[in-house]
This record gives C-alpha cells, structure tokens and sequence, in this order.
C-alpha cells in the first residue's frame, strides 16, 4: 500500500494499468483506489521524469478545464439529449518512495476510473472518428472549431457513453493560439 494521500487517511493500491497500451505515449498510467472515498483511480505519471512540481501537470489540468468549459456552452447552445461532461484530474503527491517507479515528493495525476470494459476513443488527434458513434463527440469537435474561428479544435475525445450522457478524459485541445 502507498502513502500518495487525497485526504489524511487516504492509502492506494497500484497495479499497472496498461489499457489502452501505447509504446508512444509518454505517460504510465496506473489502477489504484483510495481507501479514503472507496473511488477506484487512474494515477498517471511521466515514463522518463518524476516531476516535483504541480506545474509539470498543468497542460492537463488546462486542457480538461477549458474542454469542460466548452462543453457547458455545447451543451447549451445544442441542448444535446447526450451532454458531454469531462472529468477533472487532479494533482497528488507521493510523500515517500513506493516501489520502483514513485519517488517521495513526486506529483502524479489522479482521475476517477471510467471502466475498462466500456471505454473507448471517439476520435483522434489525426482525423480518426468512429463512424459507428453517433452524432455528439464529432458535433463537439466541429463546434468548437466553428465557435472559436477554426483557432481550437477540441480533439482526442475518450471515455464512456452511458444512457445519460458522454463522460470524457484527457482531451487534446490543438489551437494555434495557445498550447494545452
């Protein structure tokens, strides 16, 4: 069990979470749950660095919060009967050394944990889509690029589709304005 604490009495458990798998991404992600709140976790932390510094985190921490801003006035302006929501990570810390990949002070990102079985890509940064998706990831996409004068596009959409609503992670905005 580790010491990474979410509040005073916070422990997890890690186990390598290699789904998706991917040799290019330079990011590890890990299963783990907090015994604090009972959530299970995806704890994701750099391949080649141990980051000491929250600011390390924070093109995903922009990037999830401008996508879930985006999505509000999505879901607004189109009044979707499937809303699209993102989740919010956030930054946690090692407080010491855990097994061989976590060093003590190192900031590793946390998420709620969408479900392996359900989850999947709606489209991908190169154009990909999936075509068997119905309209709303693709109409998210196309209108954020409408609404900001083709400088965003909201991209990479992943997660889960339930009879509610579309639950999405870790967006890429390309913008050619800002980088997030």
């Amino acid at each position: 069990m580790s010491s990474i604490a979410a509040c005073n009495s916070s422990a997890f458990d890690f186990n390598i979470y290699s789904w998706p798998p991917s040799d290019t991404i330079p990011i590890t992600r890990f299963m783990s749950s907090d015994s604090c709140i009972g959530q299970p976790l995806v704890m994701k932390k750099f391949r080649d660095k141990n980051p000491l510094h929250e600011s390390d985190w924070s093109e995903d921490i922009l990037a999830s919060k401008e996508a879930q801003r985006l999505a509000i006035l999505f879901n607004s302006e189109l009044n979707s009967n499937k809303p699209i929501r993102f989740i919010a990570p956030y930054i946690d810390e090692c407080r010491n050394n855990i097994w061989p990949p976590f060093i003590g002070g190192e900031k590793i990102l946390a998420e709620p944990y969408l479900g392996k079985n359900v989850y999947k890509k709606f489209n991908l940064n190169s154009g990909w889509e999936d075509k068997n998706c119905r309209l709303s990831t693709g109409a998210f996409s196309h209108f954020i690029y409408r609404i900001t004068s083709g400088t965003n596009l909201v991209c990479d959409l992943q997660g889960i589709k339930n009879n509610n609503e579309y639950i999405l992670t870790d967006p890429v905005i390309c913008s050619i304005k800002n980088s997030l």
